[in-house]
């Protein structure tokens, strides 16, 4: 999986390191970056190189949510308007902020608590179990 890699944007460190240590456990290869805010994660998101997946908590409990790290991220780097699943608590809240996207590039939504399973299985839909190493 070599130069495979991804963003996990969420302002509790506690759950990127979670995240962190389920993907490496499952693609030992992956390379996994972190960003604790919308700052930190817009500065990666506009760097060279790209990100196969980017994994954003929507209330990033700064200026900017997930969503609009998102909208700011896809006017300059639309390469990543099907790249991003948000997490959220509250996913209707995520949905009345994505509401001016088409169906068709709506990003998927998983509601926290996540399982194990249902990350590994979304990771494994935008990376591909034949990536797997």
């Amino acid at each position: 999986m070599g130069d495979i890699s991804m963003l996990i944007i969420d302002d509790e460190r506690s759950n990127r390191e979670f995240f962190t240590i389920i993907l490496k456990s499952e693609y030992p290869s992956l390379t996994i970056h972190t960003a604790a805010d919308a700052k930190e994660a817009l500065d990666l998101l506009g760097q060279e190189g790209q990100y196969e997946l980017v994994l954003s908590d929507n209330n990033l409990k700064c200026a900017m949510s997930g969503v609009q790290v998102y909208l700011e991220t896809v006017k300059t780097r639309p390469e990543y308007t099907d790249r991003f699943v948000f997490m959220s608590g509250l996913p209707e809240d995520v949905m009345k902020e994505l509401r001016s996207i088409p169906d068709e590039h709506r990003p998927l939504i998983l509601t926290k608590p996540i399982s194990i399973d249902t990350l590994v299985n979304t990771v494994r839909s935008y990376l591909g179990s034949d990536k797997r190493q």
